[in-house]
């Protein structure tokens, strides 16, 4: 699909902006900076090579986030301690 050059550059801008507007975000504790990080990121995909890099990579990290390590909780004599799934039952990691 072939793009004009103004649909192009109209992309670019805004999705600069976006960004912008989300690392403003990330210091306002109103704002939630990542959503517009991401919108940014994913309307500069098509154009931008470097922003299609940045958002493989978000979406690999929120993948890997949400089928990680679960943690499960033992009970010892002293309390709790959490411990990850990969430790055997001597508790060596």
């Amino acid at each position: 699909m072939t793009r004009t050059p103004l649909a192009r550059t109209l992309r670019l801008v805004c999705g600069s902006a976006l960004i912008l507007i989300g690392v403003i975000g990330g210091f306002v504790p109103i704002l939630q900076g990542w959503i517009f990080v991401v919108a940014g990121l994913t309307l500069m995909a098509p154009e931008s090579e470097t922003a299609r890099r940045i958002l493989d990579w978000v979406k690999a990290r929120v993948k890997r986030q949400g089928t990680g390590r679960k943690l499960q909780v033992e009970t010892v004599e002293s309390g709790c301690r959490e411990v990850s799934s990969k430790e055997d039952e001597t508790g060596v990691g």
